[in-house]
C-alpha cells in the first residue's frame, strides 16, 4: 500500500473528484467505482482497476475489513487517504471506506453478439435516468434475461448512479448500444418475438407467450416509447393499472415483466 495521501490538492485526488462528471470520465478515459462489492465485481468481470483509495477509519466502522484484504490478496492497487479526503471522493451515504478507479470499459457493439435460441432480450430506448438503468440491469441479472440493449442511450452505462444501482452487475451482465433502428433490425433479423410496453398497450403481460426468442422494449418514463416501435412485426404489451395511476416507474415495470417471463420458462 502506498503511503498515505493528505491533501485535497493532490493531482490524484482531484482527478477522481472529476470523474464523478460525465465529461470527466470522458475526458479521461476512466470511470469511478464506489464501494468494495461493486469494486470486487468489476475486478472479477476483468475491468482494469488502476487505484483504490481506503480510508481506515471508515472501513474499520463498516466492518468492511474482510472485502479490503480480498482486494490486497488480489494485488490491486491501494492507497490510504484521510478522512477528509474520502468525504469528497466518496458518493453520498456510501460509508465502506473503498472507492476505485478504474480503466473504462469499451462499448460492445450489438452485431458482435450471437444470441441463444432461447431466451428474453430487453431493450431500453432513451431511458435517460442512469438509477434506473442500473436497477434495469440488477434485475435483469437476477431474473435470468439474456441481456439487455441500450438503444439510442440517453445515460452513461458507466455513471457513479448506474454502477451503484446495479451494485455492480453492470461489470458482468451482458449490456449492448445501439441505435433504436440498428436494434430493431437486429431483433427482426434473428427472428424475436418483439413486445414493445405501452400505456395503451393492446396485450395482457399475462397473456404474452414469453418463450422463445423473445424481446421487450422499454421506453423513457418521460416519453415513452418512439413510433420506430409501431410497426409490422412488432405488438404492444401492458400491464393492467387499477388505480389512478396510469404507468409505474420503468424500472418496476421491468422487473414485472421479466420475472413473469422467467415464471413461464421454469413452469
Amino acid at each position: 500500500m502506498d503511503s498515505k495521501l493528505t491533501s485535497l490538492q493532490n493531482t490524484r485526488v482531484r482527478q477522481a473528484q472529476r470523474l464523478r462528471k460525465k465529461r470527466g470520465r470522458q475526458q479521461q478515459g476512466k470511470i469511478i467505482i464506489d464501494g468494495g462489492r461493486e469494486i470486487l465485481r468489476a475486478a472479477d468481470a476483468g475491468c482494469q482497476i488502476t487505484e483504490i483509495f481506503l480510508c481506515p477509519e471508515w472501513s474499520e466502522d463498516a466492518g468492511s475489513e474482510p472485502l479490503c484484504q480480498q482486494l490486497v490478496d488480489r494485488g490491486l492497487p491501494i492507497v490510504s487517504v484521510t478522512e477528509t479526503i474520502m468525504q469528497r471522493l466518496a458518493y453520498g451515504d456510501r460509508t465502506d471506506g473503498l472507492v476505485a478507479i478504474a480503466v473504462a470499459p469499451e462499448p460492445v457493439s450489438l452485431s458482435q453478439w450471437d444470441p441463444p435460441a432461447d431466451g428474453l432480450v430487453a431493450v431500453l430506448e432513451r431511458v435517460e435516468k442512469p438509477g434506473n438503468v442500473g436497477a434495469l440491469i440488477r434485475t435483469a441479472d437476477a431474473s435470468g434475461v439474456t441481456a439487455l440493449v441500450l438503444a439510442d442511450a440517453a445515460s452513461d452505462l458507466y455513471s457513479p448512479n448506474t454502477i451503484r444501482a446495479s451494485i455492480g452487475t453492470v461489470f458482468s451482465f451482458p449490456v449492448f448500444q445501439a441505435t433504436a433502428e440498428s436494434a430493431l433490425n437486429w431483433l427482426r433479423k434473428n427472428e424475436f418475438q418483439i413486445w414493445a410496453c405501452q400505456v395503451e398497450g393492446k396485450t395482457d403481460y399475462h397473456a404474452v407467450d414469453w418463450q422463445g426468442r423473445s424481446a421487450l422494449v422499454l421506453g423513457s418514463e418521460a416519453h415513452g416509447l418512439t413510433p420506430i416501435w409501431n410497426t409490422e412485426g412488432v405488438d404492444s404489451v401492458v400491464l393492467p393499472m387499477h388505480g389512478i395511476a396510469d404507468s409505474l416507474n420503468v424500472s418496476i415495470t421491468g422487473a414485472v415483466l421479466f420475472y413473469e417471463a422467467l415464471r413461464q420458462r421454469q413452469k
